[in-house]
């Protein structure tokens, strides 16, 4: 797409990681601390942190996405004065930034599903939502529409798409982690 298109990227990407970084520590928090409520066979107060982890991750993570594609245009001109690259850096960061809250959820009940021990399962729904979606949105959708606008959409779809296998999968893992700790419990 072009010198300015991945100048605008290098741009973006410094808010982008910066938000991401605020997100995946909770994410984390929320792996160490159901893992160790796990451990305690403490399923109650596994299911309570999540909460208190989502709603903490969506009102600080949620309000700095917001707050950046927000500023966009200003932040993007720390980076660079040309005004292209400026323009296709707000487009990025608000495309990926607006609806990082989704990405909130993909990650935090991930990080809850990995506290229990089931790691491959978000993986897979990652890798298939994110990954093997975006590749086949580009070949498809992107290839008969090639703007730079079209391609940001990716984000936001795929993240949808995998956030309702995710919250599916959340619920399947805790039902039988539910099951298999009342089974010890009766043994």
């Amino acid at each position: 797409m072009g010198a300015e298109v991945v100048a605008a990227t290098a741009v973006a990407l410094n808010f982008e990681f910066a938000a991401f970084f605020i997100l995946q520590a909770f994410s984390q928090a929320a792996t160490t601390f159901v893992g160790q409520n796990y451990g305690a066979k403490n399923i109650a107060r596994c299911r309570r942190i999540i909460k208190v982890t989502l709603g903490i991750s969506v009102l600080i993570s949620g309000s700095i996405s917001i707050a950046i594609a927000v500023f966009a245009y200003p932040l993007s001109e720390i980076f660079t004065a040309e005004p292209a690259v400026i323009r296709y850096s707000v487009i990025r960061i608000r495309y990926i930034l607006t609806f990082e809250i989704i990405n909130i959820f993909i990650e935090t009940l991930s990080g809850a599903m990995r506290g229990v021990g089931y790691s491959l399962v978000p993986a897979v729904a990652c890798m298939l939502g994110v990954c093997v979606f975006r590749i086949f949105y580009v070949y498809t959708i992107f290839a008969d529409n090639p703007t730079f606008e079209v391609l940001m959409a990716v984000y936001p779809i795929s993240w949808l798409l995998t956030v309702f296998a995710i919250i599916g999968l959340y619920f399947y893992v805790f039902k039988r982690v539910e099951k298999k700790l009342w089974r010890k419990r009766r043994a």
